[in-house]
């Protein structure tokens, strides 16, 4: 941790400077992320259209199998993200690779983070209790699962108003966000096509088993999880007084090293 290379000012935000946040740290590291979520990402598409490709888009059966691969799936893609953010915090250089060691390394309790989000999946209002900053306590403060759960959900106490407000507009945001994708990637490839634009069918192009779907999913994961990450860095601020403690620790890096 390099106190001195910090590229985000730790201090305590509003709620639209939290996403105001979220744009700035995904524009700065836009190539990189993009790189991780295809890392991440493709993979876990690829066995999602296998398994839901033959649903008919007309029935919308689809919707409750892609939201239960969902729930099992996020938190290790999340984890991903998050440890790259983590490092891009307190360095210039951010490594890609160790991002993807560092949140694989964390696999068990990861797991246990996707059995019981898969568990209260079938009470989707529980969602919004739940501790939202799991992932980020156990990749980012190293913690165990049980102890990352309860350090998890004494963060969300505290603003726990927010985290509802933080998890609806994330989850809302999202789903506009997957949608203008969708549609403008089709719309897109008939242009680059055909030269035109064409009639489309939406029920099957916003089928949550088409491969449109289930393949831009993830870059909309990816920008929920920096935010979720951003507001992690807020939360600790409020609740902790985290930028006196950086603040501190950097005046002492200086005296040690004779900087002052």
């Amino acid at each position: 941790m390099n106190l001195d290379e910090m590229s985000i000012v730790v201090r305590e935000r509003s709620m639209s400077e939290v996403y105001d946040l979220t744009v700035v740290v995904i524009r700065r590291h836009l190539r990189d992320l993009m790189i991780l979520t295809v890392l991440a990402g493709a993979p876990l598409a690829a066995v999602n259209w296998w398994l839901l490709h033959e649903i008919p888009a007309e029935s919308g059966g689809a919707w409750y199998p892609l939201l239960a691969l969902l729930a099992i799936e996020t938190p290790f893609f999340s984890a991903v993200i998050t440890a790259y953010l983590g490092q891009a915090m307190f360095s210039h250089h951010p490594s890609k690779r160790a991002a993807l060691r560092q949140a694989g390394s964390r696999v068990l309790s990861l797991i246990a983070v996707s059995v019981v989000r898969l568990l209260l999946m079938p009470l989707l209002v529980t969602w919004l209790f739940m501790p939202v900053q799991w992932v980020e306590v156990l990749v980012l403060e190293r913690m165990k699962g049980t102890a990352a759960m309860k350090r998890a959900n004494n963060l969300a106490n505290f603003y726990r108003a927010e985290n509802i407000m933080h998890t609806l507009l994330s989850g809302i945001g999202g789903v506009v966000l997957l949608i203008l994708l969708v549609l403008g990637a089709r719309e897109m490839v008939n242009l680059l096509q055909i030269g035109m634009s064409v009639e489309v069918d939406y029920i099957e192009l916003l089928n949550p088993a088409s491969l449109w779907v289930l393949a831009l999913i993830w870059p909309v994961v990816m920008a929920c999880t920096a935010q979720r990450f951003c507001a992690y860095l807020d939360l600790r601020t409020k609740r902790e007084g985290w930028a006196v403690e950086l603040e501190v620790r950097r005046a002492g890096a200086r005296i040690r090293t004779g900087g002052l």
